[in-house]
């Protein structure tokens, strides 16, 4: 009876973990876009490698184009350097615009209204 009742509590312990906190730790690092999606503007596949944005812990983001972007790209951030991204409540915010940002099957997902047409941002881990 002991037991099972140290696996009923194990369990309950377990599944009442805060998944905020894990989403929040697990932005910084290094992350490959490979897919951007424009609402009625289309959409993009990117290889590994080809946009890098590395989330720092002090709300900045480090963003290496490795690729010539094409015209009709409709990337939050078009270019090389280290930009500010202050982030709160699963919000994060990128040269002035508000996105969600969540995770989805080990996979980054930033977005902005895509219900309404507004961008999705789907990046991979590196």
């Amino acid at each position: 009876m002991k037991n099972l009742l140290f696996i009923l509590f194990c369990f309950i312990l377990y599944s009442s973990c805060d998944k905020t906190e894990e989403n929040t730790a697990s932005l910084s690092g290094k992350w490959n876009l490979v897919y951007a999606q424009y609402g009625i503007a289309g959409y993009d596949n990117f290889a590994k490698n080809d946009i890098v944005w590395t989330f720092q812990n002090n709300n900045t983001i480090d963003v290496r184009i490795n690729i010539t972007l094409d015209a009709h790209a409709h990337l939050p951030i078009k270019q090389n350097g280290i930009f500010n991204s202050p982030s709160t409540d699963n919000k994060i915010t990128l040269e002035g615009t508000e996105y969600d940002y969540y995770f989805e099957d080990n996979k980054l997902i930033l977005s902005n209204n895509p219900q309404v047409d507004g961008p999705l941002y789907r990046f991979e881990r590196d």
